[in-house]
């Protein structure tokens, strides 16, 4: 394996070729949270759209792994959906 060094190497071969800006989907996994008072899916989508993302989608799904994973899959096979963050899920 090579090492990644600043001045080069596997990071700056990615970030060449790396896209700018993905579609992100925001999914949080909670039996607690609410649109109103997701501040963790809040932050993230904020600092998506500030660091030049497209927040694509949000949804909050409870704090169950299969449901979690159904959104994730639903999220992934919708077309322009490039990356799905999930947050919360701290009972799994």
């Amino acid at each position: 394996m090579r090492p990644v060094t600043p001045s080069g190497g596997r990071a700056s071969e990615h970030k060449a070729v790396a896209p700018r800006s993905v579609r992100c989907y925001v999914l949080t996994g909670s039996d607690t949270r609410t649109v109103q008072n997701d501040t963790s899916g809040l932050a993230i989508r904020d600092l998506l759209v500030t660091s030049g993302h497209h927040v694509a989608g949000y949804g909050i799904v409870r704090d169950d792994p299969s449901q979690v994973a159904r959104a994730v899959r639903e999220q992934l096979a919708e077309t322009g959906v490039q990356v799905v963050i999930t947050t919360g899920g701290t009972g799994m």
